[in-house]
């Protein structure tokens, strides 16, 4: 018995002296598989292949090339030219996650390294599914579906990708590259009261700004006070005239048979967002319009407040508070 007792407590001083010596790491936990091509998070032209045959290399177009190996809790580099003052063999602690491969080393502190499967994405953020509309061509649409995959363009001439977001990184991986274009784009983005912005990781002269489609279209809903005809009487501008209707267009202008002037009825786009209204004219809503848009730098969404008092509307632009207007309901 006493034998026996000896040998369990031997057994155990072993066991806990191994687990002291590996870090005190439980050995149940098996290293994950790493073949294959790591992209460095934020860092597109930096990249590490783990070989098979336990080869490797990293870097950009001037890489170096290594040997590699792991234990249940480390990857090891044997670097072939590490210069004299330089680590030739590096330890790194490991964690993989959703094709998110963290690595730390063991020996400078603080120093850890960030890669992603190379075609994996990241994970799928809830606040970013659904359509998003540009603010700038209302044509152009972006549809992020909660599988992964999305569509970009115009109606009729959508792109397919697949996307994800890792740390506060959406990445976005076409299924069809065009000529001149990377497979793989990055992009920050941030989300506010409805309205989304993304900025090019790689390129801060690429941020776009998106509003969300909540179903009613990305000028907002219909609001059935508005729903009719509206004209406005002065003396320079007689007769000018807005016509709501309750699918979200209209058209806004003056009516043909007025006299001594010339009629031209503009259409437009409009809906309600938190009591806003929003109009989009339709003559400015072609693709074409991003030129003009960049040339003279103006928003082709015009915001008003609007007050309903009977038969009585009163308009107020909200970025010029000097277009100022009261309009009367027309009888149907």
């Amino acid at each position: 018995m006493r034998k026996f007792t000896k040998l369990v407590m031997a057994t155990a001083l072993f066991c806990l002296i191994m687990l002291t010596l590996t870090g005190c790491e439980g050995s149940s936990e098996e290293m994950p598989n790493l073949e294959g091509t790591w992209v460095r998070y934020r860092d597109l032209g930096y990249t590490m292949t783990l070989n098979a045959d336990g080869t490797g290399r990293r870097g950009g177009i001037s890489g170096e090339s290594f040997d590699w190996t792991t234990t249940r809790r480390e990857l090891r580099i044997n670097r072939r030219n590490a210069r004299s003052n330089e680590i030739a063999n590096e330890r790194w602690s490991v964690s993989l996650e959703n094709d998110i491969l963290r690595i730390e080393s063991r020996q400078q502190s603080g120093l850890v390294r960030t890669y992603i499967r190379d075609g994996a994405v990241g994970e799928v953020d809830q606040s970013l599914v659904g359509a998003w509309y540009w603010n700038t061509n209302f044509f152009w649409e972006y549809v992020f579906d909660a599988d992964g995959t999305g569509r970009r363009g115009i109606m009729g001439e959508m792109s397919s990708f697949t996307w994800g977001v890792v740390d506060d990184t959406m990445r976005i991986r076409l299924n069809t590259v065009p000529a001149g274009h990377s497979r793989n784009e990055h992009w920050t983005f941030d989300i506010d009261d409805g309205s989304l912005r993304l900025e090019n990781r790689h390129d801060s002269r690429q941020a776009f700004s998106y509003i969300r489609n909540d179903g009613h279209g990305a000028l907002g809903a219909v609001d059935p006070a508005l729903v009719g005809r509206w004209h406005w009487d002065n003396e320079d501008y007689p007769t000018w005239r807005y016509l709501f209707n309750d699918d979200g267009t209209g058209n806004r202008g003056r009516p043909a048979d007025v006299p001594r002037f010339m009629g031209a009825l503009y259409p437009i786009y409009w809906g309600v967002v938190d009591g806003e209204l929003r109009i989009l004219p339709q003559q400015l809503s072609d693709i074409g319009v991003r030129v003009f848009r960049s040339v003279y730098n103006v928003n082709l969404i015009e915001y008003w407040t609007f007050d309903i008092d009977g038969y009585i509307l009163q308009m107020e632009n909200i970025e010029d508070s000097s277009q100022s207007f009261e309009y009367t309901r027309e009888e149907s």
